[in-house]
């Protein structure tokens, strides 16, 4: 079944939190408990971190399945990239989806959008 991208919708915001988590959970034994808990602080605050761009997820029948923040130039944070450039941040797909291409196309969904806001470049926001 392909995956419906859409815009989230505010009452989807803690699912997609909870997706969040789940998502990038595999990464917390390189952590120390004290970093992994702050990611997950972070990780949780969707609602804070889309609010300069757009929350973008994935659908599959009922279920929300994957999501990433876009934001338009202008709005990237302006300590990682130049003011001109979109980025997207925070790509989640739930682990029992992963290998559909969902990542993918929640990542061109974001390219697309960075085309229609007239941006040349698209920064990836990572984290160590």
């Amino acid at each position: 079944m392909a995956a419906i991208i859409r815009d989230a919708r505010a009452q989807e915001f803690s699912d997609i939190a909870l997706l969040t988590v789940e998502a990038y959970r595999e990464y917390a034994h390189l952590l120390t408990s004290d970093n992994w808990e702050t990611m997950q602080n972070n990780l949780s605050n969707v609602a804070e971190v889309a609010k300069p761009g757009r929350l973008i997820v994935a659908q599959q029948g009922q279920e929300l399945v994957g999501s990433v923040v876009y934001h338009p130039p202008g709005v990237s944070d302006s300590r990682l990239f130049n003011p001109e450039w979109a980025s997207l941040r925070m790509l989640a797909v739930s682990p029992q989806h992963r290998g559909h291409r969902i990542g993918q196309q929640l990542s061109w969904e974001c390219v697309h959008r960075a085309k229609q806001d007239k941006a040349q470049v698209v920064g990836l926001h990572t984290s160590d």
